[in-house]
């Protein structure tokens, strides 16, 4: 939503200034913050942030009237990005910093009970944005 929303200058700034947030040790993150979360399996999602931020945010402004079905596309965008960044890095966390090696499956496995979820918030901010969008002018 904040790519669609702030668009390619501010969506990724406001996920990077997320992300140092929490580094810093500010609990912004599901379990706290501080240095030691680039070692827990989730911080690839935390780095998919930033990275589904820049593009849905660099496609936004080629939306001229976001309607439903034109942010449902971006929404499903960006969760591809985020899942483009969170799978590997979860891969090469286990295997190179844990030694605990997974096949890549397991990993896309493991995320399929996710994608039900994702889907359903993809439609309440396809559903959510076009009406923020008119009304921003206001806001």
């Amino acid at each position: 939503m904040a790519g669609i929303m702030l668009g390619p200058r501010y969506a990724p700034l406001s996920q990077l200034v997320y992300l140092l947030l929490g580094l810093v040790g500010v609990p912004v993150f599901s379990q706290g913050g501080g240095l030691n979360y680039v070692f827990r399996p989730g911080f690839g999602f935390i780095l998919g942030f930033v990275g589904a931020a820049a593009v849905v945010g660099a496609c936004s402004p080629l939306i001229r009237k976001p309607t439903f079905l034109k942010c449902f596309g971006l929404t499903l965008t960006g969760m591809l990005v985020i899942y483009l960044i969170a799978l590997p890095y979860l891969y090469f966390l286990n295997h190179l910093v844990l030694k605990q090696p997974v096949a890549f499956t397991q990993l896309a496995l493991g995320m399929t009970p996710f994608l039900l979820g994702d889907l359903v918030k993809a439609l309440l901010i396809a559903g959510l944005v076009p009406p923020l969008w008119r009304r921003l002018p206001e806001l």
